[in-house]
């Protein structure tokens, strides 16, 4: 008897973590700082989703996105929401991967290079609670804790594995 009660537990337990993470949604929230290198003025920042199935969602922009609100600048930080198109299941999600584009806006200027310090991104989703579901923190990565990338001309992406 203990251990059928044991086994429908467990059953029961994968039945409803599974219907947890298996849904759609199309937003993430983030928040990242930068570092003592920011963003220049007219350089950009973007994130895309990488899917179990080796697919990836378009790049959304960071720099240019109106529902982020803060400041890329030295030791800014940056809060809001990114949506992504046609999202089918968080569950599938398997890395974040961001890309800075630093490029030289004119003859005279030179690659702007850019600290992420720190950054945390979650899924919000209808069961998700207030904090969405986790994808990655940097602060639980013992890799990135004290600071996750320094883009420069030579790197220019990161990829971020899903936690």
């Amino acid at each position: 008897m203990k251990k059928s009660f044991v086994s429908i537990c467990f059953i029961l337990a994968n039945f409803v973590a599974y219907h947890v993470q298996a849904q759609d949604f199309d937003q993430i929230f983030i928040t990242l700082t930068t570092g003592s290198d920011d963003l220049r003025g007219g350089n950009s920042a973007f994130i895309s989703l990488n899917f179990s199935d080796g697919t990836s969602t378009d790049e959304v922009s960071l720099t240019g996105n109106p529902e982020l609100k803060g400041s890329f600048g030295q030791n800014g930080v940056v809060t809001g929401t990114v949506t992504f198109q046609d999202v089918e299941d968080v569950s599938t999600i398997t890395s974040i991967t961001i890309r800075h584009d630093g490029s030289p806006k004119s003859i005279t200027d030179t690659y702007d290079n850019w600290d992420l310090k720190a950054i945390r991104i979650a899924a919000n989703t209808a069961t998700g609670g207030p904090r969405g579901v986790n994808f990655y923190n940097s602060r639980n990565d013992r890799d990135r804790r004290a600071s996750v990338a320094r883009f420069t001309g030579d790197t220019r992406s990161i990829v971020l594995t899903r936690q």
